[in-house]
């Protein structure tokens, strides 16, 4: 359960899988690959100049002004008090913070990114997580996460329909989500992921 509440946790926080932003009839996500293939302008674990473990709340409204056409539309949420996070939630971008410094940033990207890319860059993924992320009464849905130790990223393809996750070279990344080492190694410790066993079939445990 828990690691399937962190698979919803991190669609809902990197936003915009589900969430999209129309202007004029237009996308306006400017994202492109967010730096992430072309390190244009810096590559993971930055974003934009934003990256987790360095960049504070006063660098984001900074950022916010000198970036327009990239971080739009942002809301402040704060669920502190009930033992949650305090971050923006803003169009094709999600922030949190730990003690005023960004901890996590989760983007979707407006370029298409396919796994095989991500592989060529930065090698296989150090793990793998697979479960049913449907309600019980529902027709199962099946999500994946991937992670990558060495970048501390975490990345989502689109959620695939029955039991089972099918990943090629060309399946997408929806989503990615750069954490700092300790959120990082928090996440990944999360009992039940598998080691990457390469291109194929995963089966959730619930078969």
């Amino acid at each position: 359960m828990q690691k399937i509440l962190y698979i919803i946790t991190f669609v809902l926080l990197t936003g915009c899988t589900s969430r999209i932003f129309i202007k004029n009839g237009i996308s306006t996500n400017n994202l492109g690959d967010g730096g992430f293939i072309s390190k244009n302008p810096c590559g993971p674990p930055c974003f934009f100049g934003i990256t987790p473990g360095i960049t504070t709340d006063k660098d984001i409204s900074y950022l916010l002004n000198v970036l327009p056409d990239v971080i739009t539309n942002c809301k402040e949420y704060d669920f502190t008090s009930e033992g949650g996070k305090n971050g923006l939630i803003c169009d094709y971008i999600d922030i949190t913070y730990r003690n005023n410094i960004v901890d996590v940033i989760g983007f979707s990207p407006s370029k298409n990114i396919t796994i095989q890319q991500v592989i060529d860059s930065y090698g296989n993924p150090d793990l793998v997580d697979i479960d049913i992320i449907s309600l019980p009464d529902k027709p199962y849905t099946t999500g994946m996460v991937l992670y990558f130790d060495r970048i501390q990223t975490i990345l989502l393809p689109p959620d695939q329909k029955g039991r089972k996750f099918t990943i090629d070279e060309d399946t997408r990344i929806i989503s990615i989500g750069y954490l700092t080492n300790n959120e990082y190694l928090e996440t990944r410790g999360i009992e039940g992921h598998i080691p990457w066993r390469g291109y194929g079939t995963y089966y959730s445990y619930l078969r």
